[in-house]
């Protein structure tokens, strides 16, 4: 009994002057793009450190928040200063109700482990967001861009 019929003849060959020009089509674009673009692709991997607080329940108080961004930031601070580095970037993240969540970024002209500097910038990125008049389910402070204080 024969359920299949197996067909043994297979012209894998036909195709083959297509399936090469394809390939190396393929292969000329990925080094013109490697020999144009080179391999940037923007990824930064100088580290950081990051501290969130998720709440049980939504934030809508302002100063509440304010406070809570101001010691993640001087805790983000104490962290550096205690590993003897220092940050460039400071990045703060809010995730309002409805799980939207925002990014801001803010990029210092020197390293500083400065623990008001940093703070006072995470305040700041926070008023560029819609914390207060949305309420707030997740915080975040981050730095990056990291050096060893010696070198900044």
């Amino acid at each position: 009994m024969e359920f299949f019929r197996i067909k043994h003849d297979i012209p894998f060959m036909r195709h083959a002057l297509v399936f090469n020009i394809i390939s190396l089509v393929t292969f000329l674009l990925a080094v013109i793009s490697l020999s144009t673009k080179g391999l940037h692709f923007g990824v930064d991997f100088t580290g950081g450190t990051v501290m969130e607080v998720h709440y049980a329940k939504d934030v809508p108080d302002l100063d509440k928040i304010r406070e809570e961004v101001a010691r993640m930031a001087r805790e983000n601070a104490a962290w550096l200063a205690r590993r003897g580095l220092a940050a460039r970037t400071v990045t703060l993240k809010v995730r309002y109700a409805g799980f939207v969540t925002v990014t801001r970024s803010h990029t210092l002209s020197r390293h500083t482990a400065d623990a008001e500097v940093i703070s006072s910038w995470a305040v700041e990125l926070l008023s560029r967001t819609e914390a207060g008049t949305r309420p707030v389910r997740l915080l975040g402070v981050r730095v990056q861009g990291l050096v060893e204080q010696s070198a900044s």
